[in-house]
């Protein structure tokens, strides 16, 4: 199973699919992707938390963080490049179930659509 990005936004930033936070390299923001199986339709909708290092460390003593991923300076490229490379630890699964499962350690699953 091929898996690919189809969109990729934050509600956080305006516009939402090309927006940058105020200071690219201080940030704390929700992404939500849209993924695909190639040749297939429909798509699965994930989020994730992606934050500066700057930002990471301020989160409280005792929190739980999961689903994050930390870049050290935001930029939509980045993000899609990081998100590729864990698509691509997917291809050797069977089916949506599948794929769900293995990238739940990194992504929320948020929707079927």
């Amino acid at each position: 199973m091929k898996l690919q990005i189809q969109n990729v936004w934050s509600p956080d930033l305006n516009p939402p699919s090309t927006g940058s936070p105020p200071d690219a390299s201080d940030f704390e923001i929700l992404v939500q992707v849209a993924i695909g199986a190639a040749g297939q339709a429909g798509r699965e909708v994930f989020s994730r938390r992606v934050c500066s290092p700057s930002a990471l460390a301020r989160v409280e003593p005792g929190t739980f963080i999961t689903s994050t991923l930390v870049l050290g300076q935001f930029s939509w490229t980045s993000l899609r490049h990081r998100l590729d490379r864990l698509l691509a630890q997917s291809d050797d699964c069977r089916d949506w179930v599948e794929a769900i499962q293995r990238l739940s350690g990194s992504l929320l699953h948020n929707d079927a659509a």
